[in-house]
């Protein structure tokens, strides 16, 4: 998956692609505080760190889609982490491997929110 990184502001829910070919469709926004050191120059015109100050940054995974349909971003998203091989696996063997469902359980589930929250008027 990409990464997108944005200062100080949570990623929208998508952003049009030029030439109409689709749309940037933003998974997830996790804020992190970083650490940024605060510089000035010296007397003999050298940088030199006098501080830092901590910003927000914004960490977001982010998928490219031809348009904003509920079941193809589900698709696209799952298909993204897992194969069709991969996925088939997984359900196969839920009861021997429980763990390794759930984990591809919450992503399916992550993936409808996601498209519910694209595909949504709001």
């Amino acid at each position: 998956m990409f990464y997108r990184v944005q200062l100080e502001a949570a990623a929208p829910k998508y952003d049009k692609l030029p030439n109409s070919i689709g749309y940037r469709l933003y998974l997830d926004d996790e804020p992190q505080m970083i650490p940024f050191d605060i510089m000035e120059h010296d007397e003999d015109g050298n940088m030199k760190i006098i501080g830092t100050e901590e910003k927000e940054i914004h960490f977001c995974h982010y998928i490219d889609v031809p348009e904003l349909d509920y079941k193809d971003i589900i698709e696209r998203i799952i298909r993204h982490e897992y194969s069709v091989c991969d996925e088939l696996g997984i359900l196969r063997q839920r009861e021997e491997k429980p763990e390794e469902f759930k984990v591809y359980y919450d992503f399916a589930e992550n993936a409808k929110k996601v498209a519910k929250r694209a595909t949504s008027d709001d």
